[in-house]
């Protein structure tokens, strides 16, 4: 993110990142109450926060997480498709 701060970058638009801060702990909800909304309703930001991609701090650290060896074969492919159009991923 920034200097002294994590966040977690779940999107973009245009040139602005959409992020999350992850410092706002709470509980886990059990599984066995994902159905009731009321549970769910403090875990998601009542708007979205944005930042200029050209801010993040040099020093981020990007993490996937692949489900399968399929879905890491394809996030393989999309990156390499990244760099050929010019993108600098390292």
């Amino acid at each position: 993110g920034t200097p002294h701060r994590s966040l977690y970058f779940v999107g973009a638009k245009g040139t602005e990142l959409v992020y999350l801060d992850p410092h706002h702990s709470q509980e886990c909800v059990p599984l066995t109450a994902l159905g009731d909304p009321g549970n769910l309703s403090t875990y998601s930001c009542g708007a979205p926060k944005f930042m200029r991609s050209d801010r993040i701090d040099p020093s981020l650290a990007v993490g996937f997480y692949c489900r399968t060896p399929a879905e890491f074969t394809q996030l393989r492919e999309h990156l390499h498709q990244l760099q050929d159009d010019g993108y600098v991923l390292g």
